[in-house]
């Protein structure tokens, strides 16, 4: 069976992962950004410039 049949038939099979209804938070399934909102990601990526505008790190892309 290829990687890629297994993975269709364990998210969406007839037992698969989305296709049974599941709970969001401590009592269930995880939290993602698209769970919570769009301010999570915003979060992430604000704190990640400001650390490469102090100079903390350099990305690979920067060179200098």
């Amino acid at each position: 069976m290829k990687f890629s049949a297994y993975m269709h038939e364990w998210l969406y099979g007839k037992e698969g992962y989305y296709s049974n209804v599941r709970t969001i938070g401590k009592e269930g399934d995880f939290y993602t950004a698209v769970s919570t909102s769009m301010f999570f990601g915003g979060s992430i990526a604000k704190r990640l410039l400001a650390t490469i505008e102090e100079g903390f790190f350099k990305p690979s892309y920067i060179r200098g």
